[in-house]
């Protein structure tokens, strides 16, 4: 596997150490309870980086640049961001959540 580029690790750093503080880099406040979702747009390699975790959407894991109707895949993606946002509003675990 080919060696990242100082930039991309300084960028991984970065959003390694927004997850871990409470504030972003921005300075926006990230608060206890706050769900972080990943949209798939691309094809990538997310093994080791600070957001493995993250169970990305959509939830078929293909990228949306994959798909041959993006305007299916962007309204799989809402549809998912909406189940997840009205399960944490109803203090539920939203289906597909890690």
């Amino acid at each position: 596997m080919p060696k990242a580029s100082r930039a991309t690790r300084t960028r991984e750093w970065r959003l390694h150490r927004a997850c871990r503080d409470s504030r972003s880099p921005r300075g926006t406040r990230i608060s206890r309870g706050t769900r972080i979702s990943a949209v798939l747009v691309r094809a990538c390699d997310g093994s080791g980086a600070p957001f493995e975790g993250i169970e990305p959407l959509p939830r078929n894991k293909t990228p949306i640049a994959a798909w041959t109707d993006f305007d299916a895949a962007w309204t799989e993606v809402v549809r998912s961001l909406r189940e997840t946002t009205l399960a944490a509003a109803a203090g539920e675990r939203p289906s597909g959540a890690t």
